[in-house]
């Protein structure tokens, strides 16, 4: 799992979260999970 975290946190920009509403916290974070899941599926 940590080096999962670590692949978000380096490759797919999720160092920071960019606002503070909840409602685009929530969904920039889907995106970068379906983001994360579509490369490990074509890899």
């Amino acid at each position: 799992m940590e080096v999962r975290i670590r692949e978000l946190r380096e490759d797919f920009a999720l160092r920071t979260i960019p606002t503070a509403s909840f409602a685009a916290n929530a969904l920039y974070l889907e995106i970068v999970r379906l983001a994360y899941n579509l490369v490990t599926a074509f890899q």
